[in-house]
């Protein structure tokens, strides 16, 4: 698998999106920053959790829609991701037990400032743009399931997209 890949690029940059705002990186612990992007760690969710792993943030690709002669010359595809932020704790009430709301503003402001890191790349040699990287929508639940591992506690996932613009040319040489 090639890192070059714009699909990797783009997946890559959410991370250094979210990890360039200090509050993200003060409320989230590097070893609870879980990335699908290792080489050697199949598995990189944890299998059990204590309360010194929360909160806990993951990105996933859930999906995308490609949108191939979107113009006479360009060509697009849309990466649907989301952000899953864990609390690991049900209490809301104060900042010292549960940082939820900390990560998901942190979350929110690294996505207004989007263009600062989702914008140009390069994939062999043929250049490509983000066009836009925005939020849809993000939903909280209390929940107890595998996600949380067996650990009670506060959910929140931001479901989003992303949109690449590719020259067509590009892509059929």
């Amino acid at each position: 698998m090639s890192i070059q890949n714009p699909l990797w690029q783009v997946h890559n940059a959410l991370w250094t999106l979210l990890e360039s705002d200090s509050d993200f990186t003060t409320a989230v612990k590097s070893m609870n920053r879980i990335k699908y992007n290792s080489t050697t760690d199949r598995e990189p969710d944890k299998k059990s959790a204590s309360s010194d792993d929360f909160p806990m943030v993951r990105i996933r690709c859930i999906g995308g829609t490609p949108r191939a002669h979107r113009t006479s010359n360009s060509s697009t595809l849309s990466l649907h991701w989301a952000i899953e932020i864990l609390s690991g704790d049900q209490r809301l009430a104060t900042q010292a037990y549960n940082k939820s709301f900390d990560v998901q503003w942190a979350v929110y402001k690294a996505l207004v400032n989007w263009k600062s890191y989702l914008y140009d790349f390069t994939w062999d040699s043929n250049d490509f743009k983000v066009r836009y990287c925005r939020a849809h929508k993000s939903e909280d639940t209390l929940t107890n399931e595998d996600l949380q591992r067996n650990q009670r506690g506060w959910q929140s996932i931001w479901t989003g997209e992303t949109e690449i613009w590719f020259t067509t040319t590009d892509m059929t040489s």
